[in-house]
């Protein structure tokens, strides 16, 4: 391992652009520390809450405070040419002190060299949160890897211990074989702290994707009028007029529009009667929270041994595409020209494809607020259009298998913006092999009065200026000889005549 100070700052705001250093604390691998407070542009009174957020005694700062150049300059001193380990290095610490060092007008240089971000490790470790891991904080960490709680947090001296202590963690963590090879290859930081295990990229994304259908056997739903205390232990007069709408409704194939006040059951009130029809039902829901809760109340009817048949069905550009992936993977590698957000992006779906996942948007918000992995998403979610039987990973991707799950279901519960993509066609030819020799579907829309706004937003296509840049360097980037227009994997599927299009396009 490199020889990392490990780097914690506290400072006066939570934004790195305003904040201003209050105090710095350093340890190295041999345990040798330093720390400095540091005097702010103006003064800061006792009464700051800065002083009541970290816990640092006003008048230990007042008295031991000394000017940021000299504190700055003796970290430096302190640091040498030792590369920076910290715990949101990247986003928080490190655009603080590259903003401080310039303003006192000292060498960058110091301190840009191969920086090691827990944060980041820890996520790239961990794409979703293990069993235990209630989060990626620093002190959700400490404890997970030491059992204890982390005192004094928010104390710089006492984070930069911890960072060492969480550090040792996930560097025991085992990743699957080939994983730290393939980060390496990216040209990542975090690939060095990890054996160097056999194992080919093409193999990790062949590993089946966690595509879990909501299936279970046993007895057929009686109708709700008749069922017991199992699954409804309290008999309520509104759900009880809702089942007989809803039952009615699907039974004479009409519409009914039904306004459930609060405490009614309404989910149950739809599925029940769904579950007692047994014919093809689409449920199509507001937020994920209800999606959830549908599949949840579905599980555990089927868990009390009834016969479930239900599927969770999302946009295909949410759903990891493997072959995309590996494309992308093998472009960045023999580039490395990409940014390092990009490229640890490309690192965090290679892992998390290992371990099954697929759902890109079950990652953690840490991922989401970064312009690399926004742009890696837009470029790996599954195109229909794209799957065929002769894809080296098409029995094994989730794209497949939810197919196949939807295929046999009865419920399929789904949210209002990919049923209004349905009916506008984008997913026309997934739709309508699926919907061969299928009678015509139910539909129970809950929520529908947010059906205007969703239909607003599905309606109308909006680019912001990075998305615009994304999808324009995709097409052809104006810096790189790469893109779709000068792909030769893609031109060769092409007829003659559009190939010569892309011959006569200005990129």
């Amino acid at each position: 391992m490199k020889p990392y100070v490990a780097l914690d700052l506290e400072a006066t705001s939570p934004d790195p652009e305003e904040a201003e250093i209050l105090e710095i604390a350093t340890q190295d691998a041999e345990g040798r520390a330093r720390h400095w407070y540091v005097a702010t542009s103006k003064p800061l009174k006792a009464d700051h809450e800065v002083f009541r957020f970290t816990g640092i005694p006003f008048d230990e700062y007042e008295r031991e405070k000394v000017p940021l150049e000299r504190a700055l300059k003796e970290f430096l001193n302190f640091v040498g040419d030792r590369p920076l380990l910290g715990h949101n290095l990247l986003r928080y610490d490190q655009p603080i002190l590259e903003r401080a060092l310039k303003e006192v007008r000292l060498d960058l240089s110091l301190i840009t060299t191969a920086p090691l971000d827990t944060l980041r490790l820890a996520h790239l470790v961990f794409p979703i949160p293990s069993q235990g891991l209630s989060g990626y904080r620093l002190g959700d960490l400490h404890a997970h890897f030491t059992d204890e709680a982390l005192k004094d947090a928010h104390r710089a001296q006492a984070d930069v211990e911890a960072t060492w202590r969480v550090l040792a963690g996930l560097v025991l963590q085992k990743l699957p074989d080939g994983v730290a090879r393939a980060w390496r290859e990216l040209g990542l930081a975090e690939g060095e702290l990890f054996a160097d295990t056999p194992g080919q990229v093409k193999e990790l994304l062949t590993t089946p994707a966690l595509v879990e259908p909501v299936l279970y056997g046993g007895r057929h739903l009686s109708h709700p009028s008749n069922l017991g205390p199992e699954l409804l232990p309290t008999r309520r007069e509104a759900q009880d007029q809702m089942f007989k709408e809803v039952e009615a409704a699907l039974r004479d194939g009409r519409r009914v529009l039904l306004e459930a006040p609060t405490g009614t059951g309404k989910t149950k009130g739809y599925l029940y009667p769904a579950l007692h029809r047994g014919e093809r039902t689409w449920v199509a829901t507001h937020t994920k929270v209800l999606q959830a809760q549908a599949l949840d109340e579905l599980k555990d009817v089927g868990k009390r041994g009834y016969e479930v048949k239900a599927a969770l069905v999302k946009s295909p550009r949410d759903t990891l595409c493997p072959e995309a992936l590996f494309e992308l993977f093998l472009d960045v590698r023999k580039e490395k020209d990409e940014e390092e957000e990009f490229r640890a992006a490309v690192g965090l779906l290679l892992h998390y494809a290992a371990l099954g996942g697929h759902d890109l948007e079950a990652l953690p918000g840490y991922w989401h607020f970064s312009r690399g992995f926004r742009e890696v998403r837009d470029r790996v979610g599954t195109n229909p259009r794209r799957c065929r039987v002769d894809c080296p990973f098409f029995h094994t991707c989730a794209f497949q298998r939810q197919l196949n799950h939807r295929k046999g279901a009865q419920i399929l519960v789904t949210n209002q913006a990919y049923l209004l993509a349905s009916f506008l066609r984008e997913e026309e030819e997934e739709q309508q092999e699926e919907e061969k020799n299928q009678e015509r579907p139910h539909l129970v829309l809950d929520e529908a009065h947010h059906l205007e706004d969703t239909a607003t937003e599905a309606l109308t296509f909006v680019l912001d200026h990075e998305e615009l840049t994304h999808r324009i360097n995709r097409l052809a980037h104006p810096q790189k000889d790469r893109g779709l227009l000068k792909d030769g994997r893609r031109l060769t599927e092409l007829s003659e005549e559009e190939q010569d299009k892309g011959d006569d396009s200005p990129f």
